[in-house]
């Protein structure tokens, strides 16, 4: 493929983009089957799924935890308080990539 078709193809996808959220916005958001049905598929794919997310949590319980933890020194600029005072924690969040 050349640069041209490059660009025509995702010039023609950012309109088909563009088309649909517009329609979403326009015709189907503010449509009432629609919301039924999107809120009963919503709540048919959490009944079917809540064991997936529970597992998903315990299994990820420390890499969560470290990520909480990190945005709050972060957003407080807190991170040189975490480094003095759990070492453990600030090599795993550079380790896991969280702190470059």
């Amino acid at each position: 493929m050349n640069e041209n078709n490059i660009n025509d193809t995702l010039l023609k996808y950012k309109n088909k983009r563009n088309r649909e959220i517009k329609y979403y916005n326009e015709v189907l958001k503010n449509n009432d089957n629609f919301k039924i049905k999107n809120r009963q598929n919503s709540k048919s794919w959490y009944d079917n799924n809540k064991d997936k997310k529970k597992n998903y949590y315990l299994n990820n319980k420390e890499d969560l935890k470290l990520k909480s933890s990190f945005n709050y020194y972060k957003k407080n600029d807190k991170l040189d308080i975490l480094k003095n005072k759990n070492p453990d924690k600030y090599q795993l969040m550079v380790d896991k990539g969280l702190i470059i």
